[in-house]
């Protein structure tokens, strides 16, 4: 339970830290995501992200890993494994949405990473972004499935600014507010 607090924490943190710098400087779209896709949810001292990963397609993944992930997606094609420092992280389309399922080195399951489009984002979460930021556009979703929680990072926008928005527990907060820039 520590372990997964730290995680929550850690990637919280991460988001604060990159949104609050990105704060300070006028950002285009594209830095904007790239800034936000290399968040590591990973706690202290563990690094998850894919970037440091070696993709293996048959490669000595975690048995354990690999039946828990055959039994939760039974239907999913074109898997790539990637080792990372302690453990594993799938990669594979769920419903047309990219997605990341990391596992621990024995095997245990920690977290899923789902890219979403709007119109799968739960009906409750679009609204409650929706009755606050209704003159803007949904621009990006991220779920962050936890083992006790759900989160989700909305990425919206208007003529002049992007704001990063973190739901969970029935709570939105705004983690990042940014200007575009004028050209």
């Amino acid at each position: 339970m520590k372990k997964l607090l730290w995680a929550v924490a850690g990637g919280c943190l991460s988001v604060v830290a990159i949104t609050e710098y990105a704060s300070a400087q006028d950002m285009d779209a594209t830095k904007l995501l790239t800034v936000n896709s290399q968040v590591n949810f990973g706690s202290p001292g563990r690094n998850l992200a894919p970037e440091n990963a070696t993709v293996r397609k048959n490669g000595p993944v975690s048995n354990r890993a690999v039946r828990d992930f055959k039994k939760s997606y039974p239907d999913v094609k074109n898997v790539s494994w990637a080792e990372v420092e302690d453990g594993f992280i799938a990669h594979f389309d769920l419903d047309g949405e990219k997605t990341k399922v990391a596992y621990d080195s024995r095997g245990n399951w920690q977290y899923l990473l789902r890219e979403r489009h709007e119109s799968t984002m739960p009906t409750d979460i679009r609204a409650q972004v929706r009755s606050t930021y209704y003159d803007y556009s949904i621009s990006q979703v991220q779920e962050l499935e936890l083992p006790n929680q759900t989160i989700y990072l909305v990425l919206v926008e208007d003529s002049k600014s992007w704001k990063r928005l973190r739901i969970g527990d029935g709570e939105m907060e705004l983690i990042g507010d940014y200007k575009k820039n004028r050209s």
